[in-house]
């Protein structure tokens, strides 16, 4: 399990490269679970975390890693998976990886 970021760093980040390249190696599920959303505007709403902000940074955390090319660099012998809340609009697009 990886969380959708960790301290606002995002799993596109190269400086994850080494972690996804171990989970590669050891064919690893690897489930992205939410966050808080590191955003200060987003606590600025004042509602609970799990209402809004982990839908939304789950779903920012798998379009950052599709438009970085994270999917493409690790081989589809890892399965992913997502909360299926946190898909929002990418229409399937997570599987393409």
């Amino acid at each position: 399990m990886l969380f959708s970021n960790a301290n606002g760093v995002y799993l596109c980040e190269e400086r994850f490269e080494p972690l996804f390249k171990e989970l590669e190696r050891w064919c690893a599920v690897v489930f992205v679970h939410p966050t808080a959303s590191p955003d200060l505007a987003a606590h600025q709403l004042g509602l609970p975390d799990n209402v809004i902000d982990f839908t939304a940074d789950t779903t920012r955390a798998v379009a950052q890693m599709l438009y970085s090319h994270r999917f493409a660099r690790a081989p589809s012998n890892v399965p992913r998976s997502v909360p299926s809340a946190s898909k929002m609009d990418l229409g399937g697009a997570f599987r393409l990886g």
